[in-house]
């Protein structure tokens, strides 16, 4: 059964907005649905229409496939990580 406060994939949490999508995992390809109360700044959602405007962007990200999820890490965090899945592919002069 909805959630009877939820509409259009948005809830209010306190005194501020959350929307609701459902992200593949690449590995299994399995379905999930992924909370999301901040946009890509940091900043809470004030109000629902900032909520719902930021649902409606990442669905058409989701599509042309160029949606990434918020993080937190920094750049110190990430680069390790985004090195070791592309060690095959760079040269070592690179």
């Amino acid at each position: 059964m909805p959630n009877p406060k939820m509409r259009n994939g948005v809830i209010k949490r306190g005194n501020s907005y959350a929307y609701v999508i459902s992200i593949s995992d690449p590995a299994t390809g399995a379905k999930r649905q992924t909370w999301i109360s901040k946009d890509s700044s940091g900043r809470s959602f004030a109000n629902r229409k900032e909520a719902e405007l930021a649902r409606s962007q990442a669905i058409a990200a989701q599509h042309a496939g160029t949606f990434v999820l918020p993080s937190s890490a920094t750049l110190a965090e990430y680069l390790p990580e985004w090195l070791a899945s592309r060690r095959a592919g760079i040269k070592a002069k690179t």
